[in-house]
């Protein structure tokens, strides 16, 4: 019987904070208050699938509004996150509050629905804090998930993005000789892929001259540039700027050489 009063009370805590109504036990009976059937036939249909926290619903929803390549309305955030409406005004809500501080807005725009707008470096460095909420194994796979169908929709080629990303990054260790030390959960991996679509939708990162010069004269930008050829046999077309972007990422990247001596 507790097995069965603790079920009930997780599926009311689930359905509430989805405001798709309540189950309560009275009298030995199980009853079902105020819920919205049809949201509850969305989330039936899809069983199996990951359901994130509020937290990670956050995080995921500047994802998904950043790097979608669909037009992004209430009734699709409701269907990706199997949520209510209600819900997704509040998840809309609470954003604009945690998003303003940086000076990054969350604009709805006419006939395309919501839209991320500000300076582009903050934007990415606010998908990367996104991302750090997403750390957790079951996160990570619908992250990559994620990306990998969006860029299939964006570029119009149905081939592994994140098998991409890999190659491009080992065929870096072999230009500089070096070796890079990625996080076991591939983060820096999709900050890449991010700066693959951002960068499609026309959103780049412009840097100072100073620092432009800097970046491209070294073997790390030459390595990014060789690599950009072969995206563009994928579908994937950038500007230097975001190359320069991407070669920023790589320098970011813990490293060490493949002939340095052993202690």
């Amino acid at each position: 019987s507790r097995t069965v009063y603790y079920d009930v009370s997780s599926i009311d805590a689930w359905l509430s904070s989805r405001n798709l109504g309540h189950v309560a036990i009275s009298r030995q009976h199980i009853h079902a208050i105020d819920i919205d059937w049809k949201g509850v036939g969305r989330l039936t249909r899809r069983a199996g699938r990951y359901y994130f926290s509020v937290r990670e619903r956050h995080a995921m929803l500047i994802l998904y509004i950043a790097l979608s390549g669909k037009r992004i309305t209430i009734g699709h955030l409701m269907d990706f996150f199997a949520i209510s409406r209600n819900t997704v005004i509040s998840d809309i809500r609470e954003l604009k509050k945690d998003l303003a501080p940086f000076g990054i807005v969350l604009a709805s725009v006419a006939n395309t629905g919501y839209a991320i707008r500000g300076d582009e470096i903050t934007v990415r460095k606010v998908i990367w804090n996104a991302l750090q909420h997403l750390g957790n194994a079951e996160c990570i796979t619908q992250v990559r998930s994620f990306l990998q169908t969006t860029l299939t929709e964006v570029t119009g080629n149905d081939i592994d993005y994140f098998e991409l990303c890999r190659s491009l990054i080992k065929q870096y260790e072999s230009d500089l000789q070096t070796r890079c030390f990625l996080d076991s959960n591939g983060l820096e991996g999709m900050m890449i892929q991010v700066s693959w679509l951002r960068g499609l939708k026309g959103h780049w990162v412009i840097m100072g001259r100073e620092e432009q010069i800097t970046l491209m004269g070294t073997v790390s930008y030459r390595s990014v540039q060789m690599s950009a050829e072969k995206l563009k046999n994928s579908g994937i077309i950038l500007p230097s700027e975001e190359l320069l972007y991407t070669t920023s990422l790589m320098l970011g990247i813990k490293t060490t050489d493949f002939t340095a001596p052993s202690d």
